[in-house]
């Protein structure tokens, strides 16, 4: 597009109510600048930047409008480039993710299985040296509660005879 079909649009897309006729050849001195001008507004539609209604009305489109807030056409191009870019590479991005997951759902998904039938094997089928380990720290844990329970016993005893303190020193173990 050139500059002076850019121009053209930025002039359509500035107005306020966005609706035009189309120009009288009366504002044109000679026949080739109307032919030039009827010629400009074909391409803007060609290219969908302006749609002609069933009264002979013509109105920008919102791509017309989008283009016409660039500086140049080539702006505009680059800007479109660049987030033709950015969609490649996040679909690229996405199809690698996507790819990762359907290829690591099956392994995964056999690891945890084996992990979980594994776990529950061991809560049904304990270890005999498991069950030893917990029966020593059972004994052992019974052992100390039986010499705390003592202690205790032993305390309430000598504090109820009100002796003195060198006797309760002498009966601690």
């Amino acid at each position: 597009m050139d500059n002076e079909k850019l121009e053209l649009l930025k002039k359509y897309a500035s107005s306020f109510d966005h609706i035009f006729t189309e120009e009288s050849s009366y504002n044109y001195t000679n026949r080739d600048e109307l032919k030039k001008h009827r010629q400009k507004i074909l391409d803007l539609r060609k290219n969908k930047f302006i749609e002609y209604d069933s009264q002979g009305k013509f109105s920008v489109t919102d791509l017309g409008h989008k283009v016409a807030s660039y500086n140049s056409w080539e702006d505009y191009q680059k800007e479109k480039n660049e987030d033709n870019l950015k969609k490649t590479r996040k679909d690229s991005l996405d199809y690698n993710l996507s790819k990762w997951k359907y290829y690591a759902f099956w392994p995964l998904l056999f690891i945890a299985f084996f992990g979980g039938f594994g776990d529950a094997y061991n809560k049904i089928f304990p270890k005999k040296e498991v069950k030893e380990k917990n029966l020593i720290t059972r004994q052992e844990m019974e052992k100390e509660i039986s010499t705390l329970r003592i202690l205790i016993l032993n305390q309430k005893s000598l504090d109820s005879l009100n002796s003195s303190k060198i006797k309760i020193d002498s009966l601690k173990l």
